[in-house]
């Protein structure tokens, strides 16, 4: 019997405590729909027609994470031989997940080998379960941890390293919004290391020790007639190609003779182990996708499929996951890398499929004024990364209405965290221009005449003050950043935190800053 478990955790790391996560937020990365996982403890039989693979090809080998839209799976690749990451969507979201799939195919003709800093598309269908319900199964390249979990091993991300990924960030932004395409929900939970990680390189070589690609060689040869090497190229092509599926059936049954792959639980609810076990005696040959032992609150290990809604929280640090150990997350801080991920919420430029955009404390301000955005609204959310990668903090985290005592519940709660929201950037960045303020279609909502805040009912006067704190104090004040640094972090953020749109940096620019040339 073999096995392979997670090494046991070292000394645990506690993360800086930033905020509790919304109960009724719908995009956080970790959490449950709570009707998926109740109708489908268990989505089928992870094989295609006739017990074959799925698409006669891909056989899953670990369940990587989950977020509330899609379950993502570590799958070999039998005919290419080679390992991919599969996203199988909620069945309740299929046309969502076409529409993803629309975005990807588009990103995929102006970048056909993946060499751009955005996730590759290799390959999408549909598929059925025993019970006929479909989903959408997205194939792509295998990356690893999310940027958000680097923020946590850190806490204060180093400055080289945050050179790096912020590069590969523009860079990736810079791709898709010369291809028209505004991402809408930028956040350090989907950005991933291209490095996939000590976990997943394990998998890959349990796997490879059953010898999978020769097997299949193998197999194929057996049923393959003892003339075939004396058949014209057409013939042969004719006989492989019916061979094929019987091959696929039997080399998947040869295979699980040796091994199941199963998600386990540990005491720890929220963290998950693999066991890969010799299945001899196993009468069930069956591989399925089993989600019933994935609790709420544990964390996607890979991509997932979020969808903001109008007013969701990042949700990378809830209580579970504040005392988690990161220190086995690898880095390799001179060749760091990542791709940006999750393209379900993205847009065209000409074709804005919600007005309702990004998550809150990476929000630009037009999306709360309700002002149109195009692809500057993502480098708004590129700065608040920026700065949160550096100090391990948000720069603009607006307190939640229900967490004051005595607030109004006469009056709209987003509304009021907008303005909130709104507050903190008068108090980092400047006030906003008077005339933009006034033309906005909320103005009568957010601003008085004079382009101020407006305070809640019963405290009017509340932001008609605001204590200006530029960047650059901030960085040397409450992070101990040098005054030089400072200077130059802010010189480099402020382009980005323009308050109209049509005068924010774009990707290509911010490149060029001379806060990148070193990198």
């Amino acid at each position: 019997m073999q096995h392979w478990k997670r090494k046991a955790r070292g000394k645990q790391i506690k993360a800086r405590e930033r905020y509790q996560p919304d109960s009724d937020s719908d995009s956080n990365l970790s959490t449950d729909d709570s009707d998926w996982e109740e109708a489908h403890g268990i989505i089928g039989q992870m094989h295609g027609p006739e017990g074959q693979p799925l698409q006669k090809k891909y056989f899953p080998i670990r369940y990587l994470g989950k977020g509330t839209f899609a379950k993502v799976w570590l799958v070999y690749d039998v005919v290419e031989n080679t390992y991919r990451a599969m996203k199988v969507v909620n069945p309740k979201y299929f046309q969502e997940a076409r529409d993803e799939i629309k975005l990807m195919k588009d990103i995929k003709k102006h970048d056909p080998d993946g060499n751009e800093k955005v996730i590759h598309m290799v390959d999408c269908f549909k598929y059925s379960n025993d019970d006929d319900e479909r989903f959408i199964c997205i194939i792509t390249e295998i990356l690893g941890y999310e940027v958000s979990k680097v923020i946590r091993k850190y806490q204060e991300v180093p400055i080289k390293m945050v050179k790096k990924i912020t590069k590969d960030l523009l860079e990736g932004m810079n791709f898709i919004h010369k291809n028209k395409i505004i991402h809408t929900d930028l956040k350090p939970e989907n950005m991933l290391l291209t490095d996939p990680g000590k976990r997943i390189r394990e998998s890959i070589e349990i796997f490879e020790g059953f010898n999978p690609h020769k097997t299949y060689i193998e197999t194929m040869e057996e049923l393959l007639p003892s003339d075939f090497s004396t058949f014209n190229k057409e013939k042969k092509k004719r006989i492989k190609k019916k061979v094929k599926k019987n091959a696929l059936q039997s080399w998947q049954n040869k295979m699980l003779e040796h091994l199941t792959i199963e998600d386990l639980e540990e005491e720890d609810s929220n963290t998950k182990k693999i066991e890969i076990i010799d299945n001899k005696d196993n009468e069930n040959n069956d591989v399925k996708l089993n989600i019933e032992k994935i609790d709420k609150g544990s964390d996607s290990d890979n991509e997932s499929n979020n969808k903001s809604d109008s007013d969701s929280d990042s949700d990378s640090d809830s209580d579970s996951d504040s005392d988690s150990d990161y220190s086995d997350i690898e880095v390799d801080e001179e060749k760091i890398g990542i791709k940006v991920v999750d393209f379900g919420n993205s847009c065209w430029v000409d074709n804005h499929l919600s007005d309702d955009i990004q998550t809150r404390q990476y929000r630009a301000p037009e999306a709360m004024i309700h002002d149109d955005y195009d692809t500057k609204s993502d480098i708004w959310s590129v700065g608040c990364i920026v700065f949160e990668l550096l100090t391990g903090d948000f720069l603009f985290n607006p307190e939640r209405v229900n967490n004051k005592p005595g607030h109004r519940h006469d009056e709209d709660e987003d509304e009021i965290r907008d303005r909130e929201h709104l507050y903190l950037m008068y108090k980092y960045l400047g006030k906003m221009p008077v005339d933009y303020a006034l033309e906005v279609e909320y103005t009568d909502i957010y601003f008085d005449e004079k382009g101020r805040i407006k305070g809640p009912r019963d405290d009017r006067k509340k932001y008609k003050k605001v204590n200006y704190y530029p960047l650059e104090q901030l960085l040397e004040n409450e992070y101990s950043f040098t005054k030089e640094d400072s200077l130059k972090i802010a010189s480099f953020l402020y382009p980005m935190f323009k308050y109209i749109p049509k005068e924010r940096a774009s990707a290509e620019e911010c490149l060029q800053h001379e806060w990148l040339r070193d990198t």
